[in-house]
């Protein structure tokens, strides 16, 4: 058992499969609304931080951009 805040690995790893959930399915959101909605709402909304919604945001924009970029 590695206690880091009184958590063993397992808890840990759950909290952070849980938190991957939460923001794919954040993804997947702002993509059903066409990005229609703010970072800061978003954040709310999936209990995220802002900074990190802006993050997987701006990655899922680039990642598209340099995939069109490459189908030229």
């Amino acid at each position: 058992m590695n206690l880091w805040c009184g958590k063993t690995d397992a808890e840990w790893r759950e909290i952070w499969r849980l938190e991957r959930l939460r923001e794919d399915d954040m993804l997947v959101y702002h993509d059903e609304v066409g990005g229609q909605i703010t970072g800061n709402a978003l954040a709310e909304k999936f209990n995220l931080r802002v900074g990190r919604v802006r993050h997987l945001i701006r990655r899922r924009r680039e990642d598209r951009e340099r995939e069109a970029f490459e189908d030229r």
